[in-house]
């Protein structure tokens, strides 16, 4: 397993270097780049190798906030650093990994970075052969076989499982973080509200899928072009 590639985001270039010192000095931290704000980090993430973000909130143009809320399928982990007490409860509700306050101490940011390597640990043990997740809902963590899923809707920091006899489940977490706990190609993100199981597949169209007893679901136009291609290869 490779180092955790780690970005970091802030329009202030002393807090930029302050993390990147203490990157350096954790061994299963791998330091990638920086960004002075948002639309520079979407750029660096289309080449798909960062694995964690370092990410003020306030910044010229969209707030590091927004981008999370925004529902984007497979973004990296998130640790948020910023001056700004008032937005850690949404940072839970977008399932950043940790949030810390400038000024922050190494003690600190290495506990936040440990909570990352754990995260990262389990995203990418393929060792372990699961065929369940447990996920909070209600105040307990229930079960869910992977077998009894037919889709998920997301629905802003909330999904919803749709399983088999007609039952529902809703947890607090994005949609982006459920698919991060599951296993691909297993179960595939065909719009940005919706994730199928495949094996529930039970015909396609250019712009739909139809599910066994579930009705239709549609394709987002971006989704299109890999769910043809990775079905087609099933």
């Amino acid at each position: 397993m490779h180092k955790i590639r780690c970005l970091v985001v802030d329009d202030e270039p002393i807090a930029r270097k302050g993390i990147k010192t203490f990157i350096d000095k954790i061994s299963f931290l791998d330091f990638m780049g920086f960004s002075s704000n948002t639309d520079e980090m979407m750029e660096c993430l289309k080449q798909g190798n960062i694995d964690l973000i370092f990410m003020d909130i306030e910044m010229p143009g969209t707030s590091g906030m927004e981008i999370l809320k925004s529902e984007l399928i497979n973004f990296p982990m998130v640790i948020f650093i910023t001056a700004y007490q008032e937005f850690a409860l949404e940072s839970y509700e977008v399932n950043a990994v940790d949030y810390l306050l400038k000024p922050v101490s190494f003690g600190r940011f290495y506990d936040a970075a440990n909570k990352a390597l754990k995260e990262f640990q389990t995203i990418n043990d393929k060792s372990t052969v699961r065929d369940f997740l447990f996920l909070k809902s209600d105040g307990k963590h229930r079960k869910v076989n992977f077998e009894d899923i037919i889709y998920i809707s997301g629905m802003q920091n909330y999904s919803r499982l749709h399983l088999k006899n007609d039952k529902t489940l809703i947890v607090r977490y994005a949609l982006k973080a459920v698919l991060k706990m599951l296993p691909e190609p297993l179960f595939l993100p065909i719009h940005k509200s919706y994730l199928i199981n495949t094996r529930q597949i039970e015909s396609l169209a250019a712009t739909t899928v139809n599910l066994k007893n579930s009705g239709q679901l549609p394709i987002g136009r971006t989704y299109r072009e890999k769910v043809l291609k990775l079905l087609s290869e099933k």
